[in-house]
Order: structure tokens, then sequence, then C-alpha cells
């Protein structure tokens, strides 16, 4: 006879990874399942996607999945069903029958969903929910066979390229292993070491997570096994439900919907639907799109090839062409720019200031291109001639990124702007040009001006005498001394040949040579106006403006 257990079975798990979907009827939430899978395999392509991408990033997967096409990818779904006698309560059986076989008529063409039953033993694999047995009748509720033969299918499934799964596990009870299996008796038992090591293998080979589903708490309490009955958690190694059983495998990130009801089945497998969708959509991108950027190449209007050009003039008319190397993700290119070796400086004009590219589109985009070359100089004039590379740049962002950033590895990046290279050369003239010739006389006139108003401010001419008296005889003679700040005067009589020079400022100072008679006799020193200064025994006297 089926034995019930009161096994310590949790409510939902607070640390999924979202709320349910709100429990309206059983009715309208599988409809919902069912429009998410429908959902799944709408999209649009090429301009479609970028007119969705250019009106601002939203703010929902749903609005990303249907602005963003992904080929339909493949998951693989393991359903694991309690068939101890127990889950004859309260139609929990029948309930999960019929709702499974609704999920299963929602999966896309590639998915592939294996049944299987466990009581004291494991049954199937079953094909469909239809071919699941009509009655549960077992004795025992033995998890860890079940979730061995759960784990090879899905590790079967990642061997032939499959990279999304889902395990779902439905029972009311907690683990009540058959005392002849002492492989799963307890957690602490060496069969789930071994389940925790394949499925911690799998998972580094394909995204998989767990689901459950089970009875509500109830407040009965009894004896051995049964001591677990209405508490959340009394000895988790021996008073295991679904709960504990899939974090033991899969750590906690897994979905417990507690109560066998119509909304909350369909609320676990809509829930399911939703994680899948997202994985295979990640998984793809991180796939395909990572590392992808834009292919860009510029061509001259009327230029005879289409790898060399000769510039002439200043500006000339090209396009610009575009092609998105992404295929999953809508992008945006902003700041295009034409760039070129050799020092020409060139400029684009009459392209958008952002341009949006749907999943390998291409854009041919009509510009202008304008463009200096630098000249050399001389000062004898010639000519010169230069040849670069011409590439075109830019930056790229997708306005979805910010919608799906959460789901992505920190390592996703998009690529860049990858240029082909058209190669140029231009002739230009060298030299110095007419107007720098004009500017550069025109600065030296100024120069020499301000020189000379210099000079003629700070050093104004001088024009003085100097009397020269004799002591002896009181004879006195006139020098007559000219120049500015330096100046100098000679004189001949019977003084001999008399040589004077001086310095303006702070008296005159005077340097004085005699020679009389073949002798020479020389000295220096100061005087200011109307005095006298004796040097070399000859007397000066300076009668005009000498400082």
């Amino acid at each position: 006879m089926a034995r019930r257990r009161r096994g310590p079975i949790p409510g939902p798990d607070k640390r999924a990874r979202c709320s349910l979907i709100p429990a309206v009827t059983g009715t309208l939430l599988w409809l919902l399942t069912v429009t998410l899978v429908a959902t799944a395999s709408a999209g649009y392509v090429g301009e479609q996607a970028a007119m969705a991408a250019g009106s601002g990033p939203l703010p929902t997967l749903d609005q990303f999945y249907e602005a963003v096409h992904f080929p339909e990818a493949s998951a693989a779904y393991v359903v694991l069903v309690d068939t101890s006698g127990s889950m004859m309560t309260d139609g929990m059986y029948s309930q999960v029958r019929q709702y499974l076989a609704g999920f299963e008529k929602s999966l896309s063409p590639k998915d592939t969903v294996t049944y299987f039953t466990f009581s004291s033993a494991v049954s199937g694999p079953y094909s469909s929910a239809r071919a699941l047995p009509p009655v549960a009748s077992g004795n025992y509720t033995d998890f860890g066979p079940a979730l061995a033969a759960a784990l090879s299918t899905l590790s079967a499934a990642a061997d032939n390229g499959v990279s999304v799964g889902g395990l779902f596990l439905m029972s009311d009870g907690i683990i009540d292993a058959p005392p002849t299996d002492q492989a799963y008796l307890t957690l602490g038992s060496p069969g789930w070491s071994e389940l925790r090591k394949t499925a911690a293998t799998l998972q580094n080979r394909m995204a998989v997570t767990g689901y459950g589903l089970t009875m509500q708490p109830t407040a009965t309490a009894g004896t051995g096994a049964s001591a677990c009955g209405g508490q959340t958690t009394t000895d988790p190694a021996t008073c295991a439900g679904v709960q504990e059983v899939l974090t033991a495998i899969f750590g906690p990130g897994v979905l417990v919907v507690s109560g066998a009801t119509g909304v909350n089945i369909s609320s676990l497998l809509g829930r399911a639907k939703a994680d899948e969708r997202r994985s295979k959509a990640i998984r793809q991108l991180l796939a395909n799109d990572a590392g992808q950027g834009i292919h860009a190449s510029i061509a001259f209007s009327g230029a005879a090839s289409t790898d060399r050009v000769q510039l002439r003039g200043t500006s000339v008319p090209v396009t610009i062409r575009l092609s998105s190397q992404v295929p999953d993700l809508p992008l945006s290119i902003t700041g295009l720019v034409v760039r070129g070796t050799a020092g020409a400086d060139f400029s684009i004009t009459g392209v958008p200031r952002d341009i949006s590219l749907g999943p390998g589109q291409t854009k041919v985009l009509p510009a202008k291109l304008s463009w200096q070359v630098p000249s050399g100089r001389s000062l004898f004039g010639g000519s010169g001639k230069i040849s670069g590379v011409i590439t075109v740049g830019g930056t790229i962002t997708s306005p979805w990124l910010a919608v799906i950033r959460s789901d992505l590895a920190s390592s996703f990046r998009l690529g860049a702007v990858n240029s082909g290279g058209i190669r140029y050369s231009a002739t230009y003239v060298k030299g110095i040009d007419v107007m720098t010739w004009l500017a550069m006389a025109v600065t030296v006139v100024i120069l020499a001006g301000l020189g000379l108003a210099i000079l003629l401010i700070a050093f104004p001419k001088l024009t003085t005498d100097i009397e020269v008296l004799d002591l002896k005889d009181d004879s006195v003679r006139i020098v007559r001394v000219t120049g500015r700040r330096r100046w100098r005067g000679d004189v001949e009589g019977t003084l001999g040949q008399l040589s004077i020079t001086g310095w303006r400022g702070g008296g005159a100072r005077v340097r004085f040579r005699r020679e009389l008679d073949g002798a020479t006799r020389s000295g220096q020193g100061r005087f200011a106006r109307n005095e006298i200064a004796v040097v070399a025994s000859v007397a000066f006297r300076c009668s005009g403006a000498a400082d």
C-alpha cells in the first residue's frame, strides 16, 4: 500500500531569480505559456530590427526578443515524476500529467523532452506525457537513481551539441529510499556525492536549471522519517525534499513551486520556458556575436581604381559602405570619421550622426570627403608629393546591451570598425609664398623703425665745447666735441697735439692724451658743467651740455 510522506516541503524559493507569474487562473497562465513560445519564434530582421533599435533602448526582454531574431536553438528537458501512492492525493499526479502534455506541445521543433517516473525504482524513458503510467502506486520516493538517469540524459544531449537544458523534479515528499538502496538513503550517502560531481561537469558544457514542484507543508508530525512533516528544515541530510535535493545538485539558483494547483504547475512551466528562452539567446550571443563588429570601406566617385586614388583639389564625392558582421544584435555606429596617414587631414560631411544597422545589414551612404595636405617649406620654392592610406573609423554600440547586460558574461564585447584601406597620393607646392614674404618684410621694417626710435630716444646726439687751459701761460683752446653717448675731439696748438675722448652721463668722463716736444702725457678724470678738472697739468672746463 502506498505510504504518504509528510516531508519538510518548502514554499517558493525566495532566492529565485525573478517573481512567479501572477496567479490568475490555470487556463490563462497556460495560454500565456503558449504565447511565450510563439513569441520566441517571432522576430524581425534587417531594417526592421534596426528601426526597433533606433527608437531607443527598450526595457524588457520580451521586447528584445521581438526586435532581435535568433535562429531557433535546441534545448533538452528531462522531467522526473514521483509515482508513489501519495501523489494521487488531491489529484496532484493527474494535474501534473495534464499540464506536462500541454507544455510538451509548446516546445519548439528542435527541443526534446524525456520523462522518467520513480518510486522504489526508475521507469522510462518515456517520450511523451501521455505515455506515463495512468496511476501512481509506488511505495517509496527514491530521488537518487532518478536524478542519475536525468543527468545521464542531459549529458548525452550535451554530447550532441545542445547547450541549454532544464530538469524538472515533481514530488510530494522527502527522500524515502528503500533500505536496499544504501547509496541514496540521505544526502550524505556516497551516491549523492557522485551526482554532484556529474552535475558540476555537465554545467561546464550546458546551461542547466533545476525546477521543482512539491506539496505545501502540513502541520502533521510523526516518528522516524515522518518526523520531518510540517517542518521547513529539521535535518536537510535526512529530511530532504524537492528544494533540498535540487539545491544539493545545482546550487541555490533553482526554482521550486509549492502546491500542486493548476496555477502553480503552469507558473513553473511558464517560468522554465522563459528561462530556457533567455539561456538560448544569451548562449547564442556569446557564441556568435562576441567580438564581431562592422566592416567599412570608402570609394571615390569616378575613380579608375578601387584601391588607389590621386587627390586633386580639396574635396570629392565618396560613398561609405558599412556591413554589420553581427548576426543577432542591431548596432549603432556613432562618430563616423575618415582617417589618413602621412599627415593629410580628412573630414567627412553628409552622413548621419547615428547610423543604425540591423543584424547582418549593409548600408551604402553618399558623402563628401574634404582634405588638407601639409605643404613643405622652402626659401626657394618647388613641389613635393605625399602618399598614405585612407581608412574609416567610428564607435560601435548596441541599444540592447543595456537590456541584457546583466545576463551576459562580463567579458562580452562587441568588435570594432574593421576598415579596408585605399591608398592615396597628392602633389603639393613647397616654398614660402608671396604673402609670407610680404609679412617678413613688414616685420623687418617694423623692427628697424623700433631700433632707430630707441637709439634716438636713449642716445640723443651730443654737441659741446670743452675749454682746454694751459695753467702755465693761461692760454685757452676750444675743443669742439660731437657724438652720442661717446664723443671725441682733437686740437693742435701750443699745448701740443691733444686728443680728448669722453662719455656722457654722471659728469663727463675724459680721457686725455697730450703729445708735446716728443713727450706724451695722459690721464683721465671727471668734471661737471662749468667746473674745472686738472688732468696731466692741463685744465679742462665743459662750457656746453656735456651730460
